[in-house]
């Protein structure tokens, strides 16, 4: 075993102490950076999500507004013009809405075709 001098064993602890120090202050400053990037990236994905959620209630009041402007153009109009157009005052709400279907000479023949017992229909469509 090597004996060492009092002065060389402080140097040395001197040394490994400095060498610690060094090594924390990096682990220090890494895990700061890292704590940074990740606090910025989980403010960057919140603002996403901000972003995506105020779109999408931006998109449903236009949809809403939309609706409404049609009703409102729809009631506006008399019970003469609803007629020419083929509709009635029942209709509006479906029609605002996009679910209506004007009935046509298909849509009867296919209502027709799809009642259960109707083999005279069944002929005349084959």
């Amino acid at each position: 075993m090597h004996a060492y001098p009092e002065t060389e064993l402080l140097r040395l602890a001197q040394v490994r102490t400095d060498r610690l120090t060094a090594q924390r202050w990096l682990d220090l400053a890494e895990a700061n950076r890292l704590a940074t990037k990740a606090r910025s990236e989980a403010i960057q994905a919140a603002l996403r999500a901000a972003g995506r959620a105020l779109a999408r209630l931006a998109g449903r009041i236009a949809a809403w507004r939309r609706h409404q402007i049609a009703v409102a153009e729809l009631q506006a109009l008399d019970a003469r013009m609803l007629g020419d157009i083929g509709i009635s005052r029942d209709d509006i709400p479906r029609v605002a809405a996009g679910l209506w279907m004007p009935e046509t000479r298909e849509t009867r023949t296919m209502s027709t075709l799809a009642m259960p017992g109707n083999e005279n229909a069944r002929q005349a469509a084959a």
